[in-house]
């Protein structure tokens, strides 16, 4: 290990030396340049985690610096207080820690109101992903129990309610009774009272 220690230091030394020797003899010879380095790029989007976003969010419920210092003092806290753990990485390990604590939600505050949004994002979600579930169960049943041509007029129907609030719906009722003459007798009532 030793041996290749020194390998490495002696090539970081060669190349060092080599540098300098080149930069200045390209000073030497004018129409050479000094090297630039080449423009800084952004980080691509999918090595982002959102960070900006999230504090542009949050930024009136939580005080991100304090945050910091929080969490280090946190992780200072765990270490003393739970040797067993190495690294905090679940918040089960956290939220029975700091509930057993009383002190902790003076001095960790942003702490608590971190994990407060965590958690109740969870049920958030969770309460939407039932209402979806239901909402595709509704759609299973109704795709099951009618034609698909009448399930496709609804979506459409659904689709432009805009166009579909415009339509007179007495007008339409009308229509539909005069067609036939069952539904004449059925409905005929509705014809000659126009306030049904």
């Amino acid at each position: 290990v030793n041996a290749l220690k020194d390998i490495l230091q002696r090539q970081r030394d060669g190349f060092h030396l080599f540098y300098e020797q080149t930069t200045a003899r390209a000073a030497s010879i004018a129409f050479i340049e000094d090297p630039t380095l080449p423009r800084q790029r952004k980080v691509p989007r999918r090595f982002q985690h959102g960070d900006d976003k999230v504090r542009n969010i949050y930024s009136g419920d939580i005080d991100f610096e304090q945050l910091e210092a929080e969490l280090k003092l946190l992780t200072g806290i765990v270490k003393q207080q739970l040797p067993e753990v190495k690294e905090v990485t679940s918040i089960d390990t956290i939220v029975p820690f700091l509930s057993d604590w009383c002190d902790t939600k003076l001095f960790l505050s942003n702490i608590f109101r971190v994990l407060q949004i965590y958690l109740l994002a969870l049920m958030c979600i969770a309460s939407g992903e039932r209402s979806f579930s239901a909402q595709r169960r509704m759609k299973t049943y109704l795709r099951s129990t009618m034609p698909e041509k009448r399930y496709n007029n609804l979506l459409m129907l659904h689709v432009h309610k805009d166009r579909t609030d415009e339509i007179d719906l007495k007008c339409i009722a009308r229509e539909f009774v005069q067609r036939n003459q069952g539904r004449h007798n059925l409905f005929g009532s509705f014809l000659n009272n126009n306030n049904k």
